[in-house]
């Protein structure tokens, strides 16, 4: 698996966020390089994806 994957979704335009893994599990950048969240595993990052303002379809 790579250290670092690229999400992408568009709304009114193209964001990356960078999703990293660390030794505790997975970081998520936005598309300015903050961290916005921290999880566990992949399923938690998903969980807390759908949580974040804006990502709804």
């Amino acid at each position: 698996m790579p250290e670092q994957v690229n999400l992408y979704r568009t709304r009114a335009h193209w964001r990356k966020f960078p999703l990293l893994k660390t030794k505790d599990g997975f970081s998520l950048f936005d598309d300015r390089g903050t961290k916005i969240l921290e999880a566990p595993s992949l399923d938690a990052v998903l969980k807390q994806v759908e949580k974040i303002p804006g990502l709804e379809p």
